[in-house]
């Protein structure tokens, strides 16, 4: 039997060509953003969002999020759409300063394979 491997990685390849997303980040754990050739959107732990076109306003001085417009309801549940549903916990900043740094490793984390079987 042949593997579909190779279908599904060119079916997941094009349906990630058809989509014009350029870039998708998050100013922070919980308030991502995307941005395709012309439009961005963002959405904010407290619920507000922003909507920008960046061709008609590239400085993004007209919020246009409350438009009725078709186009930019369309586009705004599209990029909505794309936004992630969870997030990865937020790493504990490092307390204890360069000592703690140097200590060595976190005695709480279990080592899988012995040091002396990675040497």
């Amino acid at each position: 039997m042949k593997s579909k491997l190779p279908f599904l990685a060119l079916t997941a390849l094009t349906a990630l060509a058809a989509t014009p997303l350029l870039a998708a980040a998050a100013n922070g754990n919980g308030n991502p953003c995307v941005l395709d050739e012309r439009w961005y959107f963002s959405r904010y732990k407290d619920g507000t969002e922003e909507f920008y076109d960046m061709q008609g306003d590239p400085t993004q001085w007209t919020n246009p999020i409350r438009y009725t417009d078709p186009v930019h309801r369309t586009q705004i549940q599209r990029l909505a759409g794309l936004l992630p549903t969870t997030y990865a916990t937020d790493v504990t900043p490092n307390t204890g300063g360069r000592e703690a740094k140097q200590a060595g490793p976190d005695p709480k984390i279990k080592a899988t394979r012995s040091l002396e079987k990675l040497k």
